[in-house]
């Protein structure tokens, strides 16, 4: 009896183990076998779809690469007559993503390039000026040249300008600079002064607002000679105004292929503003690093876990992969949240947002990017390594350095290329910043690098909010788990939410069964004793219910029927093959004989 007992016991106890490791793996999967599912849920939805769109196509080959069913799709979009997309009318932000998917799968892509190339023309949107300043104010005389001829002008101590400037300018700005006509965008001025002066061109949009500085004023000596031209240019269809979504992709993706598109950018910054809902700050970090769009991007995230843009076309999934296409550059703490956040938030299957194609792999190529196979070579193109260096395009090109393309560095982030010279992002510290902590928050100017986030300020403790949260039956975490909802109470700390647990029948079932398991193993150590209790209990026990059940039998038919009673508990009561009395002193002695050891072992455990 007791090898059975334990017996029992063992495999209670190893199927509850097995049940708890089950559901602990379960809850802690890992961020490989995530990532696994995300592909494996995008190639199924793929080959089970009964049709995909453009964008679908484009997007996945982002993530997947060359693969003949997006491949056939995008072909089919394609226009009969030019290389642009799509078919029923070709558009510059369409034409530009399949560049880039095209670029990404091994693809000839030198004919889309010429398309795009053909569509720039002159952002007319924009006023540009020439600023001439004279060193200490002075009164001077200058001249400026173009199409062949001189035009004299006079600066006044004011530095006021006055004089004939020719057809390409024309007095702006109460006669402190000279707007150029759109008609000479793309000309070259020289322009020389019997005084040490500083030339520079600005611009700001027609409508006016902010004055932007495209780069560096030049200075010279007196009589020296500096140079100025108008450089603004955006892409348009035929009949259309520029087109700024378009010219976004269109701009990232020819810098992608190592072309010059500094002329574009007076535009994308200048309209910026006006076209927030397209997250021009995430492709302005792509095209050139800059500290301000870094910080825009950062501001932007929602509760420290995604973005989703005012009056976005897209939705916060496509946004959020925008954003971490933009931030794959460094290592970012934000980044590496929202990617958290978006491996708890897969559907079953293992896809985002209801197993929407498109921004499922926008996202797996943005944030969990992996090398895929060309079509232009066998298997892999090989990795970006020593003495090259997976970094930005802008970075590189800064630097000196120049892309090389038979290399890979996808699985180091969608924005990154490979360099072919060492361009290594300083730490914080080589900047001069510091970095703050988890509780806190700089109050100046933030930067990227190499380790994190750089404060240029102070790093100052967030406030902390009453708690609520915890009253509620919640608790406070960077973000909630699969199995819990986010309540609304507040948290100590502001980057913190309130989560609550949604309930599972499944832990339910765990704690019930190792309540039994308990019992289980009490009934045995302590069998005897039960026994025991059970013994001296059960006549008590038995009167008791005897009496509850009387009331309802009368009490006069027992003694009617106690005659014919008799002989059938004569014949239900099977004769014994020896004499009662022999065998019921040797009982009564084994069983006091145990009654006497139990009373014992019991006296000893109360010592």
């Amino acid at each position: 009896m007791r090898k059975r007992g334990f017996v029992i016991i063992e495999a209670v106890f190893v199927l509850a183990v097995f049940l708890i490791n089950f559901c602990a793996a379960a809850e802690n999967e890992s961020d490989a076998i995530r990532i696994d599912n995300a592909y494996k849920c995008l190639n199924d939805k793929i080959a089970n779809a009964a049709s995909i769109g453009l964008q679908d196509a484009i997007f996945d080959m982002l993530a997947l690469g060359a693969k003949k069913q997006l491949d056939d799709k995008i072909r089919s979009e394609k226009s009969s007559t030019e290389n642009c997309w799509p078919k029923d009318g070709c558009k510059i932000k369409e034409t530009a993503q399949v560049l880039l998917a095209y670029d990404r799968a091994g693809k000839d892509t030198e004919g889309i390039e010429n398309w795009l190339l053909s569509k720039n023309a002159s952002a007319t949107e924009l006023v540009w000026y020439l600023e001439i300043d004279i060193q200490n104010k002075e009164v001077s005389t200058c001249t400026i040249k173009y199409d062949g001829k001189s035009y004299n002008i006079k600066i006044s101590d004011e530095q006021k300008i006055s004089g004939n400037t020719g057809n390409c300018f024309s007095n702006a700005k109460e006669g402190y600079m000279l707007k150029v006509s759109n008609n000479c965008f793309g000309k070259e001025f020289e322009i020389s002064c019997d005084k040490n002066f500083v030339t520079s061109m600005i611009y700001e949009k027609s409508s006016g607002g902010t004055i932007f500085v495209p780069g560096k004023a030049e200075s010279a000596a007196s009589g020296g000679t500096t140079k100025a031209k108008v450089v603004s240019q955006c892409f348009k269809t035929t009949g259309a105004g520029c087109d700024y979504e378009g010219s976004l992709w269109a701009v990232m993706a020819l810098q992608k292929k190592g072309l010059n598109i500094e002329a574009f950018m007076p535009y994308l910054y200048a309209f910026a503003d006006a076209n927030k809902r397209f997250f021009p700050s995430a492709f302005l970090y792509i095209l050139t690093g800059g500290d301000d769009q870094y910080n825009q991007i950062i501001s932007l995230q929602k509760q420290g876990q995604f973005w989703d843009i005012i009056a976005s076309p897209y939705g916060k999934w496509y946004d959020s992969a925008l954003a971490l296409m933009a931030l794959s550059k460094g290592n970012s703490q934000e980044a590496e949240n929202a990617k958290t956040y978006l491996l708890s938030v897969q559907t079953p299957d293992g896809c985002w947002n209801n197993n929407n194609i498109r921004d499922t792999g926008f996202i797996l190529y943005s944030a969990f990017t992996r090398g895929v196979t060309r079509e232009s070579g066998s298997g892999e193109v090989p990795k970006c390594e020593s003495p090259f260096i997976c970094t930005g395009l802008f970075e590189c090109t800064n630097a000196g350095g120049k892309q090389e393309y038979n290399y890979d560095c996808s699985s180091e982030g969608a924005a990154k290329i490979c360099c072919s010279i060492n361009v290594a992002m300083k730490t914080c510290s080589e900047k001069g910043g510091i970095l703050c902590g988890s509780g806190e928050q700089c109050s100046g100017r933030v930067e990227a690098a190499s380790d994190g986030s750089c404060c240029f300020g102070v790093c100052e403790t967030i406030p902390v909010q009453e708690e609520t949260c915890s009253a509620a039956g919640g608790t406070c975490k960077s973000m909630c788990e699969e199995n819990e909802e986010e309540i609304e109470e507040t948290c100590s700390s502001m980057s913190e939410v309130c989560c609550k647990s949604k309930g599972s029948s499944l832990w339910i079932w765990i704690i019930i069964l190792i309540v039994l398991i308990a019992l289980t193993i009490v009934g045995i150590v302590y069998r005897a004793q039960l026994r025991l209790f059970w013994m001296k209990n059960w006549p008590k026990i038995k009167e008791k219910f005897t009496k509850k059940s009387a009331p309802s039998i009368p009490t006069q038919q027992p003694q009617a029927r106690a005659p014919m009673q008799a002989p059938q508990m004569q014949r239900a009561i099977p004769r014994p093959a020896y004499p009662v009395r022999l065998g019921q002193p040797a009982t009564r002695a084994s069983r006091d004989k145990e009654i006497e050891e139990t009373l014992k072992k019991l006296k000893e455990m109360g010592r």
